[in-house]
């Protein structure tokens, strides 16, 4: 069977251009927010441990900033792995950093885990927070999600990893879909797994998410006593969760459509270029959805940190002018300082041989 050509055989420059700058936006602004953020969470997660507090409260303080700071991490990883990707595309889709058998192979196994991550992270923290929201009073052991999250982390290692070790697979990259991913050597019993087991773990969490975010509209419209501090603080937090888990849907949707409809392709034994025909469906939608959309959402996150947590804005604004006066007080410095050796000798001469002072005694001498 003759193999189909695409509809184009280039993609549009302008159109590599404009992603190119999105994801350069992402790639900057990313790391940086998701660094402060990940400072703040630290800190907190540090203060929960105050002997003042309560245990109970404690332990569901250090419970919520820990999940924030594994999601910080992940988020601050999908950011500075966009290197190669925004190189790629700003460079007439050359293979660049890609070219390289080591970058392939990590970014293609940094991105095996990190998406499947920060969707099994929203998964959790929806159930946590809905779980609390229900039962406010229930003191729920950290250890155990924390054990989760670790044994899925290293399930996607492993799952990433063991495919190239046992030489079914190897890492490849494709200037249609520009990253990195597996190659299979052969259409085996291997691969198929891996296609299916990919859409599960993108379509499993949407579930329980969805239920989470159900029950919590439903929770949250309940009236609560005035004197209920800490019961409106759990909501508070909630309407957090519910906003990142609306970008979560926002930003993951148009990646689990692509899965659906690249399974509808094998399940109908169809070719790639058949059901890839379009300029946007075979040069654009892997980058978007894949890339663009996962970057994006690792961008916002921090954002609604900022907008939805006053002790984080005041965190960050604390930063700020800490950062801008340390600068302020170098470029005083400077100003300050002799531009040049020969002034600062001749400096050093004239302190050296002060001027005579009239003391007391000497001008009563010079008097009499």
């Amino acid at each position: 069977m003759m193999t189909p050509a695409p509809v184009v055989d280039f993609a549009v420059k302008e159109w590599d251009i404009l992603f190119g700058v999105v994801l350069l936006v992402v790639l900057v602004a990313g790391p940086i927010l998701n660094i402060l953020s990940l400072c703040y969470f630290i800190t907190e997660y540090r203060n929960s441990f105050n002997k003042a507090s309560l245990k109970d409260q404690g332990s569901k303080k250090r419970l919520f900033y820990g999940l924030f700071i594994i999601t910080s991490i992940t988020d601050l990883c999908i950011c500075v792995v966009m290197l190669p990707a925004v190189y790629s595309f700003l460079n007439d889709r050359e293979e660049g950093m890609f070219g390289s058998e080591i970058i392939c192979y990590s970014w293609g196994l940094f991105w095996t885990v990190l998406p499947y991550m920060s969707i099994f992270l929203v998964a959790v923290m929806s159930f946590h927070r809905t779980f609390t929201l229900i039962r406010p009073l229930h003191n729920f052991n950290p250890n155990i999600l924390f054990c989760v999250v670790f044994t899925y982390f290293v399930y996607l290692v492993l799952w990433g990893v063991l495919p190239v070790i046992l030489a079914e697979a190897k890492y490849r990259f494709y200037d249609d879909q520009m990253m990195c991913i597996e190659n299979s050597v052969s259409v085996n019993w291997y691969w198929k797994f891996k296609v299916i087991t990919n859409q599960i773990q993108l379509v499993l969490p949407f579930f329980p998410i969805t239920l989470s975010c159900l029950i919590s509209f439903y929770a949250l419209r309940r009236k609560t006593s005035t004197r209920a501090r800490m019961q409106m603080m759990q909501r508070e937090a909630t309407k957090t969760i519910l906003i990142i888990t609306i970008i979560y849907w926002a930003c993951n949707v148009p990646l689990v459509a692509n899965y659906i409809y690249y399974t509808m392709m094998i399940v109908q034994h169809e070719h790639y270029n058949t059901m890839y025909r379009t300029i946007l469906l075979y040069w654009y939608s892997w980058p978007i959805s894949f890339i663009g959309c996962v970057g994006c959402n690792s961008l916002l996150n921090p954002l609604v940190y900022f907008f939805r947590m006053t002790p984080f804005r005041k965190f960050v604004k604390g930063q700020t002018k800490r950062f801008l006066c340390s600068r302020r007080i170098k470029e005083l410095v400077l100003t300050t300082t002799p531009p040049s050796n020969g002034t600062r000798e001749l400096d050093t001469v004239t302190t050296a041989r002060p001027s005579p002072t009239i003391t007391q005694s000497n001008h009563v001498a010079l008097t009499s």
